[in-house]
This record gives structure tokens, sequence and C-alpha cells, in this order.
């Protein structure tokens, strides 16, 4: 079977005298990060370059093999390979651990460390909502990464329940015990798809961790079209291309607060950037870069 894999570096510096950063995925053309973190290593002059290393499954375990020689100080990890990624590392941090994903890689000296900073990205999304989460329901879509890193921060606001819908129920079953044994004091429930718009109606906060409605498929959907929201509901979508997905054009205009993925994907970012260079990412810059970005998309 014919593998597929390709590099795209952002040079803006000394090439000999940089380190490399970057994100692994596959298909993931549309990804921000090097436009976020080059113009964080641009304002702070550091010798680092940040690219896209887009490898199928089949060569992963030779990517991580090269990063441990080369000059790669550390990646960030997106689909498909949070999951995968792991039993290729020599560390986990206890939330990678506890999460089952990765989405930072932090090499040192050949030692790869795998970490999950998504976690840091929706706490700080839902920190300005914490009040209206306390003893509530709350609804995460998608039993993926993502979902998991949602799931560990909401369940740190202790909601009442969580209810997690996924298209593949079994999955969704085993992430509920999971979640379930590590917060003893927060209910965690699986959603089946005849039930979901009722499930929907019915949780205070909705969270959105799968890839439905995307660019480029930006109209669609990851809840049926009949549902519903009202003003008491904050609808979260962690996508950030584009800003203001389907889901949330809809709750909008039904009168509910809605967050978008920028300062999930902002904070997540800050964090793995630190990590690796144990800087302070300065978040102003970065964030005004993404945006000029998206707007030119």
């Amino acid at each position: 079977m014919q593998t597929r894999c390709s590099v795209s570096i952002e040079h803006n510096a000394d090439p000999m005298k940089q380190s490399l950063l970057g994100i692994i995925g596959h298909h993931i053309s549309y990804t921000l990060s090097p436009a976020l973190h080059n113009e964080a290593i641009r304002v702070l002059g550091l010798p680092y370059t940040y690219g896209v290393f887009d490898v199928s499954g089949e060569m992963l375990p030779g990517l991580l093999e090269a990063m441990r020689r080369e000059h790669v100080r550390g990646a960030n990890v997106t689909k498909p390979h949070k999951e995968a990624v792991m039993p290729l590392l020599d560390e986990l941090s206890g939330e990678a651990t506890a999460l089952g994903a990765v989405n930072t890689i932090v090499n040192t000296d050949g030692v790869l460390r795998g970490e999950n900073t998504d976690v840091d990205g929706v706490r700080a999304s839902l920190v300005p909502h914490a009040a209206m989460l306390s003893n509530e329901p709350l609804l995460v879509l998608g039993a993926g990464g993502a979902s998991r890193a949602a799931l560990y921060a909401a369940a740190e606001f202790r909601p009442c329940t969580i209810m997690i819908h996924n298209r593949n129920t079994e999955r969704a079953r085993q992430t509920a015990a999971i979640f379930a044994a590590l917060f003893p004091d927060v209910r965690f429930d699986v959603v089946e798809a005849a039930n979901l718009v009722q499930a929907a109606s019915q949780a205070r906060l909705i969270v959105n961790t799968t890839t439905v409605g995307m660019t480029p498929d930006t109209d669609a959907m990851p809840l049926p079209n009949e549902t519903r929201f009202s003003n008491h509901q904050i609808i979260f979508d962690i996508v950030y291309t584009p800003l203001q997905t389907a889901l949330l054009r809809k709750a909008a205009a039904d009168g509910a607060a809605v967050i978008n993925g920028m300062d999930m994907f902002i904070h997540q970012g800050a964090r793995a950037f630190t990590l690796w260079t144990g800087e302070k990412f300065p978040v102003q810059a970065p964030r005004e870069r993404v945006l000029r970005e998206l707007g030119m998309r």
C-alpha cells in the first residue's frame, strides 16, 4: 500500500540555527497551528520554526523515530493520531494517561513525552460560565480524543450529569465508564440517537467535539435539524474553521450563549508552546494573526 508523508515548513530564520516544531496529523491542510506558533516565535525572537507533518498511520512510527534523532523539539498531534501515538512514546503525563489521548509531544534529548493540553483549552473557554454549570446537566457530542478533554474539563465544574452522544454507542459507553471512575461525584450517561433532541433541550451546556461543521462542510450540523435552543443554554463548538459554525449560528438565532473554538485553540497552543520553549506565550499577536488568516479564507 502506498503511504503519504508530506512536510510543509514556514521558515522565518536561518534553518541551520533552528529547532523544529510542528503538528502531526493527516489531511490537515486547514490547520492554523503554524500561523499561531510561528507568530509567537517571531514575537519572542526564538530559534524555532513550526511546520506540518502530514502522515498516514503507517508512517507515524517512522516520523517519531526521526523526531528523536533530528532537531525536533516537539509537536502537536491532531486527527487521527491522538490515540495511536500513545504506545510509541516513552512517557505520558497524568492527564494524557487519564484521557487516553495525546495532543502534544515534548522531545527531551530523544525522550518523547506525551501531554494533553486540550484540557487547558476547554477549561479556559468554560471558566467565564462556571457559575452556570454547577449541578446542571451537560451534553458532549463525540467520544474521541477531543471529547475526552472536554469531559475532563467539564467535570471539574461539578455538573450533576454529563450526557455523551457518539455515532458508535459502544465507544460512548466505554468513555462514560472511564470518566465515571475518574469523577465519581458526576453521573455519566450515554444518549442514543433517538433521544438526542430531548437530551439537547435539557442540557445547560452542549459541547460539540466532532468535526461536523468544519470547513469545507460548513452547513453540516452535529445535532438533528429539529433541535431548538433557549436563552438558558450555552453552546460550545470546538471547531474554529469557521469560527461561526452552522451549530453556533442556529444557537445564537435561538437566543443561546455561544462559544466558538478560538479560545480553546489559543489556550491549548499556549500551554504546548510553554512546554516546548519554557517561554510565556504572547497571546495577543498570535490571536490576531490567526484571525487574519481566517479572514483571508
